[in-house]
């Protein structure tokens, strides 16, 4: 038989010592947790401070300065404290700062001193140049709007709306100001009325959106109008279109009635000037100047598609043109006499991009 010696037999630990050891497993990791979150702290304040010191060398290579320096460094530490660098880089929360800097300035200002802050603030986004939509991209709010742009105008709450034309003569970050044109007649738009507009901005789409009327100078009539931050964009074209982006050299023809390519491709050029395709679909295609150009010319457009197996030359009458500022123009204009092969290999081209476009999308979901 074994000895009942060799058989060790160890007292069950009582409730005192489990708690204990619990305890102490809880405060290791209480401590483990709190040294955690001191380090990414610690992590985040040098990041910060990384950015803003980033921040101040773009004011200095930008020459911002002064108050307006002060005061954009207290709007970001006011909405954006923890990526302070956001602010200054992107649209988007530049836009979303400025939102929210004029909702609260509403609150305890009066008109002249938030107009005069818009103001500010408008020259402080140039320096930091971040008052240019690319052509083709959408915008977010109607501080992205530029002087010229063409809008239509209608009370809110009209259940037949008659719609009155507008252009923005100037935006700031606190308004943008709008004159009538057209024969439409004269709006009777007071302080605080609630408007519709619609409006479709060159190579982008058409855009839906609600503010109010601000205020309303008299001579000449101008109305000031509130910022609006959301914005519905739509396509509005028979053809699907995509981003195309090649420089080109145009040619000019004399507009003629005759679409006929026999007569087209025997017409010589006027003048060639330099262009830039925009957005193309298998009816037309965008082009951006940087001149104005006649609306009863016909355009010779040579470019080449990824992978074709030869250059197009497509003749392109235009069908709408938009000035965009600094003497810059951006021609809308469909397809004419072009040969059934070409227009097919233009549309396999934009289906394969559309396919291609829609798998990114799912896959970024």
């Amino acid at each position: 038989m074994s000895d009942p010696s060799q058989f060790i037999v160890w007292p069950l630990a009582d409730g005192r010592i489990m708690a204990i050891a619990i305890g102490v497993g809880l405060a290791i990791l209480a401590l483990a947790v709190l040294i955690e979150v001191r380090r990414r702290r610690h992590e985040r304040k040098l990041m910060r401070e990384a950015e803003l010191r980033q921040i101040r060398d773009l004011f200095d290579e930008r020459e911002v300065r002064g108050d307006d320096r002060s005061l954009l460094l207290a709007i970001i530490n006011q909405y954006e404290p923890e990526h302070p660098a956001r602010v200054v880089s992107r649209r988007l929360v530049f836009d979303q700062c400025m939102a929210r800097y004029f909702q609260a300035l509403r609150a305890t200002e009066g008109a002249e001193t938030i107009a005069q802050r818009g103001a500010q603030l408008r020259d402080v986004r140039s320096r930091l140049g971040l008052d240019y939509v690319p052509i083709g991209r959408r915008i977010h709010s109607t501080r992205e709007l530029y002087d010229g742009q063409i809008l239509w105008g209608s009370p809110a709450s009209g259940l037949e709306p008659r719609w009155f034309h507008f252009k923005t003569v100037k935006v700031d970050e606190a308004f943008f100001y709008l004159a009538a044109i057209g024969k439409d007649g004269t709006p009777e738009f007071g302080p605080g009325e609630a408007i519709k507009f619609r409006m479709w901005r060159e190579d982008d789409a058409r855009y839906l959106f609600e503010t109010s009327v601000y205020q309303v100078e008299q001579e000449p009539r101008v109305w000031r109008v509130n910022h609006a931050d959301t914005l519905t964009r739509n396509q509005a074209r028979a053809h699907y279109r995509i981003r195309f982006d090649a420089t080109v050299r145009v040619g000019i023809l004399n507009g003629t009635p005759d679409e006929q390519p026999v007569s087209l491709e025997a017409n010589e050029a006027v003048t060639q000037i330099y262009g830039r395709i925009t957005s193309l679909s298998g009816g037309g295609m965008a082009v951006h100047f940087q001149q104005p150009v006649p609306k009863q010319v016909l355009m010779r457009v040579p470019f080449e598609l990824p992978d074709s197996a030869r250059p197009i030359v497509a003749f392109v009458r235009p069908t709408g043109a938009q000035n965009v500022g600094g003497g810059r123009s951006i021609v809308r204009g469909r397809f004419v006499a072009m040969d059934d092969e070409t227009r097919d290999a233009i549309t396999r081209y934009i289906f394969l991009k559309q396919k291609q476009s829609a798998s990114e999308d799912s896959y970024s979901l």
